[in-house]
């Protein structure tokens, strides 16, 4: 494929392998982050190397952004549109426009909730009953990817399947927001031609969801392409 080690591990969102290729001596000076022709390719069925494309694999993405931040790469706005165009292709949040909370009045299932992830000093339920702007304030920047690790790995196939992807979708929401406001107000101001103010601009994010950042975020690299 052309790609170097270090660039072959993240294209093949591998987090403790790019961590294992930079603790061996891997430089990260002159790296390039791989093209979206390569990021994720091996999800693509004629390889048929790694399972389907999971909510596990997105986490992994986010896992490797972070490691490569730590040891300070600088993330640029092509960098997350690759990973962007990655989570469309596979409609990652093509149904979080309308999570399904329902199952937060069932007692049988609510209970089972209730008790997940209490290490982290609140459960998942209290969790999902938060606005978005609010878990911000209980979730820290450096935990985010410790919940959504602690969640996925160990709690996930717990919770009965009715309320499992709801919650998965849930949590998927709050943990990638993070991610996707990073970049969606600069590419909002493009795509209006910074012709509104950016306190304006500032309140639609507000009022938006991941699947909306997706598409201005794709839609302003493709005004810019």
């Amino acid at each position: 494929m052309g790609l170097k080690p270090l660039q072959w591990a993240v294209a093949s969102l591998l987090p403790a392998t790019v961590d294992a290729l930079l603790d061996r001596g891997a430089d990260l000076t002159n790296f390039v982050f791989p093209t979206d022709s390569y990021f994720g390719k091996i999800f693509d069925p004629e390889y048929n190397y790694r399972a389907n494309f999971t909510i596990g694999s997105t986490y992994e993405a986010l896992d490797i952004v972070d490691r490569l931040e730590k040891r300070v790469y600088e993330l640029n706005r092509s960098d997350a549109i690759t990973i962007m165009k990655l989570f469309a292709k596979y409609g990652v949040f093509g149904k979080s426009t309308n999570l399904d909370t329902s199952w937060c009045n069932d007692e049988k299932y609510t209970v089972k909730v209730k008790e997940t992830m209490r290490n982290f000093n609140f459960s998942l339920y209290d969790l999902l009953q938060l606005r978005y702007k609010e878990v911000g304030k209980l979730i820290t920047k450096t935990n985010y990817l410790n919940v959504e690790e602690n969640y996925y790995w160990n709690y996930h196939w717990r919770i009965p399947d009715w309320p499992r992807e709801a919650c998965a979708a849930h949590l998927s929401e709050i943990i990638f927001r993070r991610f996707y406001q990073r970049w969606a107000l600069d590419c909002l101001l493009e795509l209006t031609h910074y012709r509104l103010p950016i306190l304006c601009c500032e309140v639609i994010i507000e009022q938006l969801m991941n699947t909306d950042f997706d598409h201005i975020c794709l839609a302003a690299a493709g005004q810019n392409s």
